[in-house]
């Protein structure tokens, strides 16, 4: 693993709102498309996080990649005591 593996890129109030209302969107089937939001059950606080992703496609995979390094939601998917612990929900009104 790389020595700034650990490293993470905090958003900025605005990068959180802007999160928050495409979260909305995507909820609602305005945003339509390859966005999912992804919820995550907080590694420590046990509260859920929703947040928009954008999932990948390469040589018929799927991948969830995080820009801002290596975030909670990133560590969470795999954990020793309770396996996965994440789901993607798909906008409402289709695909």
């Amino acid at each position: 693993m790389p020595e700034n593996a650990r490293s993470y890129l905090r958003p900025g109030a605005v990068e959180r709102l802007f999160g928050r209302i495409l979260v909305f969107l995507i909820r609602i089937g305005v945003v339509r498309g390859h966005f999912y939001v992804l919820e995550v059950r907080g590694r420590k606080s046990g509260r859920m996080i929703s947040l928009p992703v954008d999932p990948i496609d390469l040589d018929g995979r799927c991948y969830l990649v995080c820009a801002r390094g290596n975030a909670n939601w990133v560590r969470v998917p795999v954990d020793r005591d309770h396996g996965f612990r994440w789901k993607m929900i798909a906008q409402s009104g289709g695909t």
